[in-house]
């Protein structure tokens, strides 16, 4: 029977990781999304930067207490909070959510956390950022995240001269400590991040070059079920950028962009990215979770157990991600198929004309309707209501 609530002991020190041996080449591996990364960098590669800087990636690989960071990429609306909260049953997984609002939460009347409280007044959330440095460390994170992490900084993103900036390693060393802080007031030696946006997960790739784990699921769905929900969203009525947020040929686009940047990860090689796709995931979970926990070297056999009998799964200190789950204590995960309306003619045409090459790489094909679910994407139950 799974936990109720997460243990926070930060008494204990997160176990040492074992990346399972990195090797050198991709002769011999099954699946090319799973190729192999060359050599393993150390913090040596740092010594022209600045003593603050290196002392940080010195503690992010610090053999008593290491941190591991798993990122998920792909878009919105793609099922990432439901699998980070079902790879959070597992003991030593922490799921954040979508940690880069941290550092610009949104004061609004029943907070982001899905522990029913304001991040100010968590009792995770707020201890995380005192240990940080409070306020200041969080305005000097945000303003990293405008630097850094917008899309606007896409070929600083790809450029391996723009990774060694002083600022730009300043900035991920302030990341890695937030892992390492989140970490350690966890209990948990492995933080899950559900931000999706692959320019984030691009800056934190920079963290391989000298050594820190860093594991990157790219959880895709179906463009059409994307275009779909998202041109079924409620909540827009008067919104000025509606009309944008909802274009089917954007919603299209951003779909291609998001999934073509984010297959560009398999080139960090063989333990550190998998591709998953979410209709694989709804329709055989048990398959595709124990792929994921072959890929962070745990056993996940006791989750697949429990999910099969239907046991509620903690929500936990959830930031942000989907709104459903953090109106939620718990919920129950239940594999199964649920009709959903389909696109008209013209925007399945629309779709296909500008994403199909993509969308047939990615193993979906035209005329067969992949998609599981509807608006939230997998079957869940609502085991009891919130109180308090």
């Amino acid at each position: 029977m799974l936990k109720s609530e997460t243990s926070y002991r930060s008494d204990l020190p997160p176990e040492t990781i074992d990346l399972g041996g990195v090797g050198t080449s991709n002769a011999g591996v099954e699946n090319p999304e799973e190729a192999s990364l060359s050599g393993q960098p150390t913090v040596a590669a740092l010594s022209n930067l600045s003593t603050p800087v290196v002392a940080a990636f010195e503690k992010a690989l610090d053999s008593e207490s290491p941190i591991q960071l798993v990122y998920i990429l792909g878009t919105h609306r793609s099922g990432a909070s439901i699998l980070g909260v079902l790879l959070a049953a597992h003991p030593d997984v922490f799921f954040a959510g979508e940690l880069y609002k941290l550092p610009n939460p949104k004061w609004t009347p029943g907070g982001l956390c899905a522990c029913n409280r304001l991040l100010r007044d968590c009792p995770f959330w707020s201890t995380v950022v005192r240990q940080l440095g409070g306020e200041e460390a969080m305005r000097a994170l945000a303003r990293g995240q405008v630097e850094f992490e917008k899309w606007a900084h896409l070929g600083g993103a790809l450029s391996s001269k723009a990774l060694d900036s002083e600022a730009r390693q300043r900035h991920l060393s302030r990341n890695l400590e937030m892992i390492r802080t989140i970490s350690r007031q966890s209990g948990r030696r492995i933080v899950l991040d559900g931000s999706k946006d692959p320019i984030r997960g691009r800056f934190l790739l920079g963290a391989l070059r000298h050594g820190v784990p860093v594991q990157f699921i790219h959880l895709i769905r179906d463009g059409r079920s994307y275009v779909w929900s998202e041109m079924s969203r409620p909540g827009l009525k008067g919104n000025r950028f509606a009309w944008l947020v909802q274009n089917r040929g954007a919603l299209v686009v951003r779909w291609t962009l998001i999934n073509l940047v984010a297959t560009g990860f398999q080139t960090a090689g063989a333990g550190h990215y998998l591709r998953i796709r979410f209709e694989d995931f709804s329709r055989n979970p048990e398959t595709e979770l124990t792929r994921i926990g072959n890929f962070l070297g745990i056993d996940l056999s006791a989750v697949i157990a429990g999910m099969k009998r239907g046991d509620p799964t903690p929500i936990g200190h959830v930031m942000a991600g989907d709104a459903f789950l953090r109106a939620q204590s718990t919920v129950v995960f239940r594999p199964e198929r649920a009709d959903s309306k389909s696109l008209s003619k013209g925007t399945q045409a629309l779709y296909w004309a500008l994403a199909g090459w993509l969308a047939g790489v990615l193993g979906y094909r035209w005329g067969r309707d992949e998609r599981p679910g509807s608006n939230s994407p997998g079957a869940l139950q609502r085991p009891r209501e919130r109180t308090g």
